[in-house]
């Protein structure tokens, strides 16, 4: 039943990234989710290669073997045990989207590609995207864009939504497939430079 359940997500979540308009970001994804899940906690620490702490408060994690392998989501069945066919769905939206833009060895910086996935994740579900405004309206007002530290962080939630609001901010002010272009190579000449981006994202909080 759980297989079932997570195969049903799969399938739903790669309609969903297959039409998000990810552009040439995701030129080399083929439209399939492969989704592993590992029988216990431990085996999901050991298979998603993260740490015991990090791995507890995780529900799904996109990794590759090298950098030539093809991405998969590994699921954590024990902090998803609680999921709704909706909730786990957006679970393997979101991670479907580093799945296709080969987010495990992209160069853009963690803000951006969590924000494009959380991004994706918000327009296909009403309940992330309220859930995800109403933490951008309780933060302290950010005078940067969000860092590595603050996704790992005690705050990660807010900081994943603010991710989110700063990359939807630069789709609004430069388009989405020159975003789409950046987040394929961050290295381009013509991505707008790191002040201009936190000027952009800056401008579209709340408040």
């Amino acid at each position: 039943a759980v297989g079932a359940a997570w195969l049903t997500a799969a399938a739903e979540a790669s309609g969903v990234v297959t039409g998000a308009g990810l552009g040439s970001a995701a030129a080399s994804w083929d439209g399939v989710l492969v989704v592993v899940l590992p029988s216990t906690p431990d085996a999901f620490r050991r298979v998603s290669g993260l740490d015991s702490a990090t791995a507890a408060a995780t529900q799904a994690a996109a990794v590759m073997a090298a950098s030539d392998s093809a991405p998969r989501i590994v699921g954590n069945t024990a902090t998803t045990s609680g999921l709704d066919a909706a909730g786990l769905r957006t679970v393997l939206v979101h991670e479907g989207v580093h799945v296709a833009l080969r987010s495990a060895v992209s160069n853009a910086p963690l803000w951006a590609s969590e924000g494009i996935a959380e991004s994706v994740a918000e327009a296909s579900d009403p309940g992330t995207r309220e859930r995800n405004a109403a933490l951008v309206a309780a933060a302290p007002r950010p005078s940067a864009l969000p860092s590595a530290a603050d996704l790992a962080g005690p705050d990660a939630p807010t900081a994943y939504a603010l991710a989110s609001v700063a990359v939807d901010a630069a789709i609004a002010r430069w388009g989405r497939p020159a975003v789409m272009s950046w987040l394929a190579d961050w290295a381009v000449p013509t991505r707008p430079t790191d002040a201009e981006l936190t000027a952009a994202y800056l401008a579209a909080l709340p408040g």
